[in-house]
């Protein structure tokens, strides 16, 4: 008997994120004590609005004052994937 799986049975429970006023520096304390290639950022209604990886937060020193970015400001360039992926997770949920 084939046993059917739900999106919840896949998803990881407990993901780390941040706000989206959180620093280039709080970001990578974050990824480098708890051993993350990212963190998705939270706007204050807990709803996804980005994500920060390694790649973009090394990325992020090449901006003029990479001290006053914001997960905010790192996250922008990833918005539209999340919204992909959030319309994506709602198809497959609908399912």
């Amino acid at each position: 008997m084939t046993q059917r799986l739900l999106v919840r049975d896949l998803m990881t429970v407990g993901v780390l994120t941040c706000t989206p006023d959180a620093t280039v520096a709080e970001i990578a304390r974050l990824l480098l004590e708890h051993d993350l290639e990212g963190v998705i950022v939270l706007d204050h209604e807990g709803h996804a609005v980005g994500m920060v990886t390694q790649r973009e937060l090394i990325g992020a020193y090449q901006h003029e004052n990479p001290r006053a970015l914001t997960a905010a400001a790192i996250a922008a360039r990833s918005a539209s994937l999340m919204t992909h992926v959030s319309s994506n997770c709602a198809t497959i949920a609908r399912s």
